[in-house]
């Protein structure tokens, strides 16, 4: 196997493409029932940037990596729905939401037979929490793990967390467990697998940044789990090129998009989409760079809200698959508030009218990073700049044609703009990124009520939580740190060959270990 991988791990929430209710298909969600054996050929537009599960990216096609090899703790299903993983069943101890415990399952194996062991579990967690290159433990804060019985483990949180199950889940592979040989070998973490999952990754008929094939794990619990006798995921550079190995039956399943979605339908193949989360612009004052200095002034970020044309946008440039929003949370989750609908409707008059009450009558000069591959993030971004060009500002886009130069660029805090994409998480994570002061981003909130608000909610449960979090968001959408624009979608094509896909928007990454033979 050549082992040069050529891609950064990166998986910044502002960047973040990865992982709700409301499903749009041609096709419905299948029963992954049906018969086993032969081969599923996969195609991707993303080489995974590293088989470590502790620094694996979650965005769409990269996910699917890690979840072959690696069972986590907890399953994420269909809805979002926490299924038993390697742990049967979990909880909070105490108040606070400070101390979570979960039992493990019984007669576990990894692949090289070894058991899953609490002190396993123990240990693997504990790498991952305190891995400084992991894109999602930072958000944990400090986690003490240990185990406090045969088979169950506690962890104990500095900092109160409501979302464990979702952390430990199988959409941020933080749970991934991973064998004593593969912490002993942290370099081979890279390129081989170390899991206790369905299948294994097979070097010798892998080639690094082509294709990536798995077969199926000898000791793995469920053997009724494993559908295929082997599974090739192919890699390709554009939508179109996977198109083409669909038509033609050299593949089974992959990732589509709006340009091509009319072409999959006209050749017969099935296809799936789902609202996958939204993008648009953040706003600093803390900058460095050109136009951080009008984005201090609050009229000024409010002007740049009622400036830009959501509708249009999302019904044009998306081709109406995405939802007009003014407001970080997505429709159709729990966090979206009705009531912030409409706070920010188009009226580039008012617009051109706070600007010049801010002392920006002719507008101002700025720059903004924008991400170039991920197209739903960089075409919005250049529609916001076409309208905001009408009343004056003029923003020059600095592109980033990868992810390791984007976060590089994004931690420089040398631009007062960065637009953002980013696929369904909830309140506690999104909050961290875009709510909070946050060590290390430049682009964190600086409102201590917001932050405040945020800290109790952590901390509260039911009503008064929603409560706490709800208030979080209308003093946000209030002070206009964040010029949110549309919702997007993900789509994926089939041949009529599989079965099994389910997706939607709480659950928006398609799992590969629940689609079957048709």
């Amino acid at each position: 196997m050549n082992r040069g991988f050529t891609r950064t791990t990166t998986l910044l929430t502002g960047v973040l493409c990865a992982a709700l209710t409301a499903t749009a298909c041609s096709g419905t969600a299948d029963s992954p029932k049906g018969k086993s054996g032969g081969t599923l050929n996969v195609v991707s537009l993303t080489p995974p940037s590293t088989f470590n599960p502790a620094r694996a990216g979650i965005t769409v096609g990269e996910n699917w990596y890690t979840p072959l090899a690696y069972d986590s703790l907890i399953h994420r299903g269909p809805e979002g729905k926490f299924e038993p993983g390697l742990a049967t069943s979990w909880k909070y101890v105490g108040k606070g939401n400070h101390e979570f415990q979960l039992t493990l399952r019984q007669g576990v194996k990894f692949a090289d037979g070894t058991p899953v062991t609490t002190a396993a579990v123990v240990k693997s967690l504990k790498y991952t929490f305190a891995d400084p290159a992991s894109p999602n433990a930072p958000a944990l804060g400090k986690v003490t793990v240990e185990a406090t019985g045969d088979r169950t483990v506690t962890l104990k949180l500095e900092r109160p967390n409501p979302e464990m199950p979702y952390n430990l889940s199988s959409t941020t592979h933080q749970s991934s467990v991973i064998s004593a040989k593969g912490l002993a070998n942290k370099k081979a973490l890279g390129h081989e697998t170390f899991g206790a999952g369905p299948y294994v990754l097979d070097e010798k008929t892998t080639v690094s940044g082509d294709h990536y094939t798995y077969t199926p794990n000898p000791n793995y619990y469920n053997k009724s789990a494993i559908r295929y006798g082997k599974i090739v995921i192919k890699v390709v550079s554009s939508t179109n090129a996977a198109l083409s190995l669909l038509k033609t039956g050299a593949a089974d399943l992959a990732q589509g998009d709006i340009n091509t979605v009319d072409s999959a339908k006209s050749a017969n193949l099935k296809t799936y989409s789902t609202l996958v989360g939204e993008t648009g612009i953040q706003l600093t004052g803390r900058a460095k760079g050109a136009g951080s200095k009008p984005m201090r002034n609050k009229l000024v970020r409010q002007a740049l809200n009622y400036a830009v044309d959501r509708k249009a946008i999302a019904e044009g440039l998306l081709h109406g698959t995405g939802k007009p929003v003014d407001q970080i949370g997505t429709p159709g989750t729990p966090d979206y508030l009705e009531s912030e609908a409409d706070r920010y409707a188009y009226d580039p008059d008012k617009a051109k009218s706070l600007l010049a009450k801010a002392g920006y009558p002719n507008g101002f000069s700025a720059t903004m990073l924008s991400l170039t591959v991920n197209p739903p993030t960089s075409d919005v971004a250049q529609a916001v700049i076409s309208d905001w060009a009408k009343i004056g500002v003029k923003v020059r886009a600095i592109n980033a044609s990868d992810g390791a130069k984007y976060s590089r660029e994004y931690l420089s805090g040398a631009h007062s703009m960065v637009s953002y994409g980013y696929g369904y998480i909830p309140f506690f994570l999104y909050a961290k990124q875009f709510y909070s002061p946050t060590p290390g981003l430049m682009y964190g909130g600086d409102d201590p009520t917001v932050a405040s608000l945020v800290k109790q909610g952590d901390s509260a449960t039911g009503a008064e939580q929603r409560s706490l979090y709800d208030q979080a968001t209308r003093r946000a959408v209030d002070l206009a740190y964040l010029v949110p624009v549309t919702s997007f979608s993900v789509f994926y094509y089939t041949t009529p060959k599989v079965k099994g896909v389910k997706v939607d928007l709480r659950r928006p990454l398609l799992d590969l270990t629940e689609i079957s033979p048709a």
